[in-house]
């Protein structure tokens, strides 16, 4: 191996100690943040007017469940990484909502008698949403897929980590 050979082997093994560990947020760029909140921002776009209109008008207690529970998700993982105030008043209102989905995934049943408080809650979750900037949203709906993906579900338990800052 002659000297130049050698010179560029310590270069490349000194770069790859030095190197840190990119994170998946810097190998977006800006670009690639700013794709994902917007792709984002439809998603949650659609989880309200379908979340709005199955909380007033649906019948079908799955489609509630899914509508409003991924919105309930992406909101209260924001809320709890400090992009909102916890202690609020929407808040507890969100979190009392929560508590109504966990007793129709139980029974359905129970749809008609909970819509009151799904009803106050989703305008509580409007107000509570207002707030909270787009890429905290982003961060929140990624937690929610990671969530999904981990194939065990959604339950009121992994919404009260969330609001206190747990990861998903």
């Amino acid at each position: 191996m002659n000297r130049e050979a050698r010179r560029a082997a310590a270069k490349a093994q000194r770069r790859q100690h030095t190197k840190r560990p990119r994170r998946q947020c810097d190998q977006l760029g800006p670009v690639g943040i700013a794709a994902m909140e917007a792709t984002v921002a439809e998603r949650i776009a659609k989880l309200k007017r379908r979340a709005g209109l199955v909380t007033w008008l649906g019948e079908d207690a799955e489609d509630l469940l899914n509508s409003l529970g991924h919105l309930v998700f992406i909101t209260v993982a924001a809320i709890g990484r400090g992009r909102g105030n916890p202690a609020n008043s929407d808040v507890a209102i969100v979190m009392g909502m929560a508590e109504s989905l966990g007793d129709i995934q139980a029974q359905p049943w129970r749809l008609e008698s909970l819509r009151p408080s799904l009803q106050v809650g989703m305008l509580a979750l409007q107000r509570a949403m207002e707030g909270i900037p787009p890429f905290e949203l982003t961060i929140g709906s990624v937690q929610l897929d990671r969530l999904l993906e981990s194939g065990r579900g959604m339950g009121t338990e992994d919404l009260r980590n969330a609001l206190k800052g747990a990861t998903a």
